[in-house]
């Protein structure tokens, strides 16, 4: 089931022909290992029962411990395998959601980054296709992103 956040980035991406792409890199803050939404076949967790469910299904889920819920109802949980040093403990026998984050799934699902996460999601918007359209460049706003990755690189702030 999408949002209607996810059914504009779909639809946006469907007619600009040009999909999202993730940047960045993990900064091992651990906060995306504790602040998690989960799927099921396609639609978010709501029911203690369903994680119930997925845990006897696939055991790889026992993992995870519910620990409230979203403004939208969606559960949230942590990973109990996240070790003191933010690091996972079992980097190497972790499950494909953990492996493929930030998975343009979540993307288009409607899902959102944690502030202050090492990745970003890039997309290209119907400013971005008109600007091109009309040979405008928008020098400005590359260069803003310039300076404002090396202060995030560098961990200043202004």
């Amino acid at each position: 089931m999408l949002s209607w956040c996810g059914f504009y980035r779909k639809l946006r991406a469907a007619i600009l022909r040009r999909g999202v792409h993730v940047e960045g890199s993990c900064c091992a803050c651990g906060r995306c290992c504790r602040k998690i939404v989960l799927m099921d076949h396609g639609r978010w967790l709501h029911r203690e029962r369903d994680f119930e469910r997925l845990k006897r299904e696939e055991s790889h889920y026992e993992r995870f411990r519910i620990t409230g819920r979203t403004d939208d109802g969606m559960l949230t949980f942590t990973c109990d395998l996240l070790g003191e040093d933010n690091l996972c403990s079992v980097h190497d026998t972790r499950p494909d959601l953990c492996k493929t984050y930030p998975a343009k799934l979540l993307y288009y699902r409607g899902g959102i980054l944690l502030d202050d996460c090492g990745y970003r999601y890039v997309e290209w918007t119907f400013r971005d296709a008109w600007d091109s359209l009309l040979g405008r460049k928008r020098i400005f706003d590359n260069v803003l992103r310039r300076e404002l990755d090396k202060q995030d690189e560098n961990g200043t702030d202004s």
